[in-house]
């Protein structure tokens, strides 16, 4: 049954956790034509560098939610590596369980974007977190069943997520990445507490092509994710908003007007605002009130992670929505 936006209390809460992300941690490259982007060839324009990755965005997030988080990912040799540590240091994150790759560089993300911040194409490197297998995985088993919620990404290999799916006994939350990589979550729905994808992934991971523009199509994909075991779902739209849906019943949550300054880290701003919201057990439309707006705040930053994320603001803005 469809739900309403009816006004849903965010309850302010105290720092909460520990939350586990297991997941890819990077230096994110962003590039930024200054005008109308030219194949094939020298494109004048801005570049940027960042910390990043889909798991290392995640926690940051929370951290600056005020969550207890810790991260577990492979860290690469080199100078990157290095700085990828002491940058998680510095906002928070915990990374006494992460590996360090000796004999492999540090993961790197390179992103073309047009002059009004849109995608046009990234490049990705993380062979590193090939190393993070099920036997380093159960080596780190005590941190992980110490979780109060654990978070993957489909960066691990697919024996890795499957360990956690068999393995993790409290809340688990997936975010599938990419594309290519989105098909890796198809063993272990049933696991999973929540599932944020954007409609593209949604596509992969189910095997079709799935219409943005048809409603229909969004909600029986939605439909196809809860029937495979799925707990929540929820499909972002890019500037449509998102689909959200849980045996409670299923909302289309319009997404807040912004002012684009980069479209990197929005989705992994979306799950994480997706993952305090089932510490905090706010209902569907408040999870999707909390998780737009935490998008919104990356949306309007340079950086992939907005320095503007706070509990507060996001609280604000979130109320605003609903």
């Amino acid at each position: 049954m469809p739900l309403t936006h009816a006004k849903s209390p965010l309850p302010p809460t105290p720092r909460i956790g520990p939350v586990v992300v297991v997941g890819g941690a990077n230096i994110d490259i962003l590039g930024t034509t200054s005008g109308s982007l030219v194949a094939h060839d020298s494109n004048p324009g801005r570049i940027d560098e960042s910390p990043g990755g889909v798991g290392r965005n995640i926690a940051e997030n929370l951290a600056r939610l005020g969550v207890d988080t810790q991260l577990i990912t492979a860290l690469g040799s080199g100078s990157h590596g290095r700085y990828l540590a002491v940058e998680c240091a510095e906002d928070g994150i915990g990374t006494v369980a992460s590996l360090l790759v000796e004999d492999l560089p540090g993961s790197r993300y390179l992103a073309i974007c047009d002059s009004d911040g849109n995608l046009e194409i990234a490049l990705s490197d993380m062979r590193a977190l090939d190393r993070l297998t099920p036997r380093v995985l159960a080596e780190r088993g005590a941190m992980i069943a110490g979780a109060a919620l654990v978070v993957a990404d489909c960066n691990l290999p697919v024996d890795s997520l499957r360990w956690l799916g068999d393995n993790v006994t409290v809340p688990l939350l997936l975010d599938p990445v990419s594309v290519a990589k989105a098909p890796r979550a198809a063993g272990i729905l049933e696991k999973l507490t929540a599932l944020k994808l954007n409609v593209l992934e949604a596509g992969a991971l189910l095997g079709r092509s799935i219409d943005a523009d048809c409603g229909e199509e969004v909600a029986a994909a939605a439909a196809e994710l809860l029937a495979a075991g799925v707990g929540r779902v929820f499909i972002t739209l890019g500037w449509r908003g998102v689909f959200a849906a849980d045996a409670s019943g299923h909302l289309s949550f319009p997404a807040p007007e912004t002012v684009v300054a980069n479209v990197t880290g929005a989705g992994d701003a979306f799950s994480a605002g997706v993952v305090y919201a089932t510490l905090a057990d706010m209902s569907l439309s408040a999870t999707a009130a909390f998780g737009s707006a935490m998008a919104a705040l990356a949306l309007e930053s340079r950086r992939t992670v907005s320095r503007a994320v706070n509990l507060e603001t996001a609280l604000t803005r979130s109320e605003e929505l609903l």
